[in-house]
């Protein structure tokens, strides 16, 4: 194991696989409308970063609007789409190929999304806590 000086979380050195079957995406995570996959990569980084893999279910409904507690959120679509809405007014779809890093604390709406949408997310630290607060002005 090494530790970080800047940190005190460890990173093991142990090679991490996670292969895909059917039970990979166990369901838990903090959408209903969605189905999560997590590798590992939080206990193997000492807490540091997260990575989830993230399928539609074929339900559909708007998160409202929230920030996320941490550092940054990295969006990565594998196939399908969303549709989300920044403060500022901003509106993006964002389809396969699509890459988003979204700061902490920017509020954002997922306003809709495709039945069969794939993602990647990738955030730091892995504990990412989300807020819903009220649309912003304008």
């Amino acid at each position: 194991m090494t530790t970080s000086d800047t940190t005190t979380a460890t990173i093991t050195n142990e090679l991490l696989i996670d292969h895909l079957d059917q039970a990979s995406y166990d369901g838990k995570g903090r959408r209903e409308f969605l189905r999560y996959r997590d590798v590992g990569l939080g206990t193997a980084t000492g807490g540091q970063f997260r990575m989830l893999g993230m399928k539609a279910t074929g339900e559909n409904e708007p998160t409202g609007w929230h920030y996320h507690v941490c550092d940054v959120q990295f969006v990565y679509v594998l196939q399908g789409w969303v549709e989300l809405e920044f403060e500022g007014g901003r509106t993006e779809k964002l389809v396969a190929g699509s890459f988003a890093s979204i700061p902490g604390g920017m509020l954002h709406n997922e306003k809709n999304l495709s039945p069969d949408l794939e993602v990647l997310e990738i955030c730091s630290p892995a504990d990412m806590g989300t807020v819903p607060v009220d649309p912003p002005q304008g």
